[in-house]
């Protein structure tokens, strides 16, 4: 056997080494421990908790069933989980190590769709900033804890879009670009509940800065009604005293509004430019006035 062959013949046997270490004889309770640990310490209002932790290539952890719930005193969905996933993989890519900060892509099996992003923690002498985006697809509204419950598992759907976060900037800034498409909604009008409806699309255009959520653009599509919306929510602690500064314009289809009987208050009120209305209030308790 000559040298050359000697050398690949180590390598491998040292490969083959490394691998055993990493997969069979890695630490995963000690692990485990100490990521859950760091995130609570890290997000007090919050607990992580999954069944187990093991190493994949290249460079990344799998953790799976993974549960954040809520555990602040004054959330409204304390003990409720606020994200549930079959499993989420954290990548670290080479490039990383030789950087002034860290880059890690995520990758996760949740609400029967699909997350996929990337996070740059960018090191200064100061402190350290945060650059992450996400991408959702076939994500199914209904599947999410926190919007089933104030829905009553009422909204359907698939969730499409991207989510962004920047805290290089003066204030830390958070993006949404959302569609959702093919589902059902509960249509209530003032005091009136005339069911559910459904929507073939609903685009969502929204920004959060620190406090207020700046819903940008919010246009729905339906079989039964069209509709937009913008304004800001300005968000409080617990969540559903968030105050509601919103407008827009609802239209109801000429077909649909056929078959309204001619006593009910929607079908009178509803003509061809539509009826224009506001809400205000908190989330637990709107008030919704036509302009």
């Amino acid at each position: 056997m000559n040298k050359r062959n000697i050398r690949l013949l180590y390598g491998f046997i040292l490969i083959t080494a490394v691998c055993f270490f990493v997969f069979y004889l890695f630490p995963k309770d000690e692990v485990k421990q100490h990521i859950i640990i760091a995130f609570n310490q890290a997000y007090p209002d919050y607990s992580l908790d999954f069944d187990r932790i093991k190493p994949a290539l290249p460079l990344s952890l799998k953790l799976d069933s993974v549960t954040v719930s809520f555990k602040g005193d004054t959330v409204s969905f304390k003990g409720d989980e606020a994200f549930n996933a079959d499993y989420l993989k954290v990548g670290y890519p080479v490039s990383s190590l030789f950087g002034s900060g860290n880059s890690f892509s995520l990758k996760s099996r949740a609400y029967d769709g699909t997350l996929k992003g990337n996070v740059n923690i960018i090191k200064n002498e100061s402190n350290r900033q945060i650059v992450a985006d996400m991408r959702l697809s076939h994500i199914q509204i209904k599947n999410i804890n926190a919007i089933h419950q104030v829905t009553e598992g009422k909204l359907t759907g698939l969730i499409e879009g991207t989510i962004a976060y920047d805290s290089t900037g003066s204030s830390d800034q958070a993006t949404a670009r959302l569609s959702l498409t093919d589902g059902e909604f509960p249509l209530a009008i003032s005091f009136i509940d005339l069911g559910q409806a459904n929507f073939s699309e609903i685009n969502i255009d929204a920004t959060l800065n620190q406090q207020s959520l700046s819903v940008n653009q919010f246009t729905l599509k339906g079989m039964q009604i069209d509709g937009q919306l913008s304004g800001t929510i300005t968000l409080k602690d617990p969540i559903y005293k968030s105050v509601l500064n919103l407008r827009g314009m609802i239209q109801l289809h000429p077909k649909f509004l056929q078959t309204l009987p001619s006593n009910l208050i929607p079908g009178k009120l509803f003509g061809k430019n539509g009826l224009p209305f506001s809400i205000s209030g908190t989330f637990d308790k709107p008030d919704f006035s036509i302009r």
